[in-house]
């Protein structure tokens, strides 16, 4: 039983990681102007496919 707890716990924190830096990376890719987005080959319809692979590993 304590050990179930424990997994779930610890799937908690895997989920609430990856979507900090799922948000992270989004906030900081909509900062940047559409120039400079350009000058990393991204497009601003890109920003959340990019920001969920950083974080997820894989498109949606």
């Amino acid at each position: 039983m304590l050990e179930t707890a424990i997994n779930i716990l610890n799937n908690a924190a895997q989920r609430h990681k990856k979507r900090r830096l799922y948000k992270s990376t989004y906030e900081e890719l909509r900062s940047l102007s559409g120039r400079e987005l350009a000058d990393l080959g991204i497009h601003a319809t890109e920003i959340k496919r990019i920001s969920w692979e950083v974080a997820y590993g894989t498109s949606k």
